[in-house]
């Protein structure tokens, strides 16, 4: 009740001062002798509004003390509710300024972290890139190897993992998976530290696939088994052929888990995949937010 009497909009004490003109209006028309004995209605009006604006021409007075009575009680409401009009008047508009200024901030505060995302974009974008090449080597056949990704790349589309990259800008005596492991790791560091130096909150997806792929990265982590085959012998054959020759013969669907030894590969084939998807919409909405 108090606020509604207290802090009610500005227009709610406008609307209820001009309706008291023809309210207290009507009560002294109906009023016998409140007024006078001959107050027409449109007297009764007029004696109102003179009396609710505290103007007082004096051309007409009450005439009983029950006319008194109401001629008092509706100017004290005329200027009290002029009162709370002003000051209801007064404190919307300092509430709208305080609006404006939250907006202000907020669009401050926005364009400050939009600033902040361009900057970690201008480095994502050459390391993604990067890693695209990486996966481009290690998910096509050497004989068949093309410049543009394939999806739908299988498990033994890999098994020239351990070859080297026909990359120029890589030593030819490296194998193609770790310059895989390189570029994710520069990669993965850098969104990493987008998710840390950016209020990625204003950016709802944005951040879910940031954080999907640092924990994806993490997840179907198996680069020391990978990269320790190099060195590896199984046998009399080292441990890098086994696995490509395992990795060419493999037919069918990939699951989720096969023989100690495949683990690893089978989970760097979802990795690729699952990344390849995330990065791409990593790197849409960041050009949705910055406008390029």
């Amino acid at each position: 009740m108090y606020d509604l009497i207290f802090h009610a909009k500005p227009k709610v004490y406008g609307v209820t001062y001009f309706l008291m003109i023809p309210v207290f209006g009507i009560i002294f028309y109906f009023i016998p002798k409140s007024i006078g004995e001959d107050s027409t209605l449109i007297m009764c009006l007029y004696f109102s509004a003179v009396t609710i604006t505290t103007l007082g021409y004096g051309d007409i007075a009450p005439a009983s003390d029950i006319g008194r009575i109401l001629a008092s009680s509706e100017a004290v409401l005329g200027v009290a509710l002029i009162g709370l009009f002003l000051n209801a008047l007064s404190r919307s508009r300092a509430e709208s300024y305080r609006r404006e200024e939250i907006r202000k901030k907020k669009d401050a505060y926005l364009e400050g972290q939009i600033a902040k995302l361009v900057g970690h974009y201008n480095l994502i974008h050459p390391l993604a890139e990067k890693y695209r090449q990486s996966v481009i080597q290690v998910t096509s056949p050497l004989e068949k190897r093309k410049d543009n990704y394939n999806p739908d790349f299988t498990l033994s589309d890999m098994r020239d993992l351990y070859r080297s990259s026909m990359l120029i800008t890589q030593d030819y005596h490296e194998p193609a998976i770790k310059y895989y492991f390189s570029s994710l790791e520069l990669l993965n560091n850098e969104i990493s530290d987008l998710i840390k130096n950016v209020d990625l909150r204003l950016f709802p997806a944005l951040e879910n696939n940031s954080l999907e792929f640092v924990k994806s990265v993490h997840y179907f982590d198996f680069s020391d088994a990978i990269l320790g085959a190099v060195k590896s012998r199984l046998g009399e054959k080292k441990m890098t052929v086994v696995v490509s020759e395992m990795l060419e013969r493999y037919k069918g669907e990939v699951r989720s888990l096969e023989s100690s030894l495949i683990n690893g590969y089978i989970s760097l084939y979802h990795q690729i995949k699952l990344l390849m998807r995330l990065i791409d919409s990593i790197e849409g909405e960041i050009n949705d937010v910055i406008g390029d």
